[in-house]
């Protein structure tokens, strides 16, 4: 995974690191086949369009679809995060891209999310995840 192209500040330090750290529990969450942990990096009000396009409003639904597509799914589908670009737009919010594959379908997508934090936690307030292969 890597940075983003401008100068860190303790607080871009900070953002960078409690994000890293969501994504990097989200992909885990993914390769044990947890939904609900998968989701729960997103706000209850999030605003998501999958790579089919799509269009979900709310966690619960996009859990609901990220099951069913886990149950369709070929078994050992596994996720790995391959790129993470950060960048921090206030104390609260800030953009970031996460590229990842599907193996062994060599499935990548990136996803364009904004993260928000609302009481004191991070979450992904509104997504896009776009196929690039």
């Amino acid at each position: 995974m890597t940075q983003g192209d401008h100068a860190l500040t303790s607080r871009d330090t900070e953002v960078t690191d409690t994000i890293r750290e969501l994504v990097t529990s989200m992909g885990d969450a993914w390769n044990r086949n947890d939904m609900k942990s998968f989701d729960s990096i997103f706000s209850e009000d999030v605003d998501f369009v999958d790579t089919a396009g799509r269009r979900f409003k709310g966690r619960d639904a996009i859990e609901v679809e990220h099951i069913r597509e886990r149950e369709l799914a070929p078994t050992g589908i596994e996720m790995e995060m391959e790129d993470l670009t950060i960048s921090s737009l206030r104390d609260d919010i800030a953009v970031v891209h996460i590229g990842s594959n599907l193996r062994p379908a060599n499935r990548r997508a990136i996803m364009t999310a904004i993260f928000m934090k609302q009481d004191g936690e991070w979450h992904v307030r509104v997504a896009a995840n776009t196929i690039t292969t």
